[in-house]
């Protein structure tokens, strides 16, 4: 594994830390992964279906997702998944997305004060 030296001058101190793996994958934050999978299941979508669905702005998340190329554009300006997103979740289309739960499923869940929590 490649090194690269960093120097703290604060302290005057050398030290050798492990050079980011190009080949590794970046994390995606918690938005991005929401919008991600906004766009999964509601595709084609406006970014503004996106903010809806969220509550808030998620300009950042699909700038980060547009990036990586896990979403794209289709020619109506709409977002939609990509070749990479299918290779990254390992599915082969989107049918192989898990179903979501209804929301009945979610009204008969026990509210998270009831839990104890």
């Amino acid at each position: 594994m490649a090194t690269s030296c960093a120097w703290s001058r604060a302290r005057g101190l050398r030290f050798r830390r492990a050079a980011p793996d190009p080949s590794a994958p970046l994390p995606l934050s918690g938005a991005a992964l929401e919008c991600l999978a906004i766009v999964a299941y509601r595709q084609p979508i406006a970014r503004s279906g996106i903010d809806h669905i969220r509550g808030s702005a998620s300009d950042s998340a699909i700038a980060t997702l547009l990036e990586r190329g896990l979403i794209a554009h289709n020619p109506h300006h709409l977002l939609v998944t990509t070749r990479a997103f299918l290779e990254l979740a390992a599915m082969r289309d989107l049918a192989d997305l898990p179903p979501l739960a209804s929301l009945d499923e979610y009204a008969e869940m026990p509210a998270v004060s009831s839990l104890g929590v």
